[in-house]
């Protein structure tokens, strides 16, 4: 990206969706508003497309896999009422790459670019399934034809983690950097600043990381990747404690493995500590 794109904004490598694409960046609203939309028009395709699309989101950011039946669900309809529509491909390809089936990921995501080559989330999930498939420079060819034809949100952090996989973080965090200065929403901002975080702890830049995350959570103190991402850069920064009780306020929304078992070793770690204080 180019500073002439300065107001664009980025996002983590994961997921095919700006938090952004329901009205107000709310996806528990924009996904009540369609449920009741869908109500009275069940027969709209594209509704239900873009509601299988904010289920995989919301899987994304809340680490619940619940909402993965209730996308195939939404996306299968639109399907049915439209077959082969653009937008329920690209839903589909989203929903692949969120259950790591990345072939079928590139499968529907060039399905869906057949039909239209500038469609945002079919061109974030051909990065992504490039990606985990290990073909590293086909993702940057291709990250860079979708930083060219929509620049934005998802496109823009797809674009910065391809430079971060090939060694060249200068680029990954001015393009992060940039796009956090254009953002506007607060789910973009917590968005944004997460990916600047994760970039600053694989640095072992522990103090810059812990501020991108504190910028995340003021705009969104919900947002689990980057309560993870604080409680990882506490534990580095020798702040167990700190750490234990972030984790914790994770597990407690989302009991998943990787939190745990970082959670557990902490767990052992206090407790190792505990004992060599008794034993003095």
């Amino acid at each position: 990206p180019d500073g002439t794109r300065a107001g664009a904004d980025a996002a983590p490598a994961v997921g095919a969706l700006s938090p952004g694409l329901l009205t107000g960046g709310d996806l528990d609203a924009g996904i009540r508003s369609l449920r009741a939309h869908l109500r009275a028009q069940p027969r709209d395709h594209r509704s239900w497309a873009t509601l299988g699309l904010a289920h995989v989101e919301q899987a994304r950011t809340t680490g619940d896999p619940s909402h993965y039946p209730r996308a195939e669900r939404a996306l299968t309809r639109s399907l049915a009422l439209a077959p082969g529509n653009e937008l329920a491909l690209a839903g589909r390809a989203a929903l692949a790459a969120a259950r790591h089936d990345f072939t079928g990921a590139l499968r529907y995501a060039d399905r869906a670019l057949e039909q239209n080559p500038y469609s945002e989330r079919a061109l974030c999930s051909r990065v992504d399934a490039l990606v985990e498939l290990g073909r590293y420079d086909e993702a940057a060819e291709a990250a860079t034809t979708a930083d060219a034809r929509r620049p934005g949100v998802p496109v823009f952090t797809r674009y910065a983690y391809v430079h971060e996989l090939r060694g060249d973080t200068a680029t990954a965090r001015r393009v992060l950097e940039r796009a956090l200065a254009g953002a506007t929403s607060r789910a973009d901002v917590a968005y944004v600043a997460t990916a600047l975080g994760q970039l600053a702890w694989s640095q072992g830049d522990y103090g810059r990381s812990l501020r991108h995350f504190a910028r995340a959570l003021a705009a969104d103190d919900t947002h689990l990747p980057a309560l993870e991402g604080r409680a990882r850069a506490l534990a580095a920064s020798g702040d167990r404690a700190g750490a234990i009780s972030t984790l914790e306020a994770v597990v407690a929304r989302s009991p998943l493995p990787g939190p745990l078992v970082a959670l557990g070793e902490l767990y052992e770690v206090r407790g190792a500590d505990g004992d060599r204080a008794r034993a003095r």
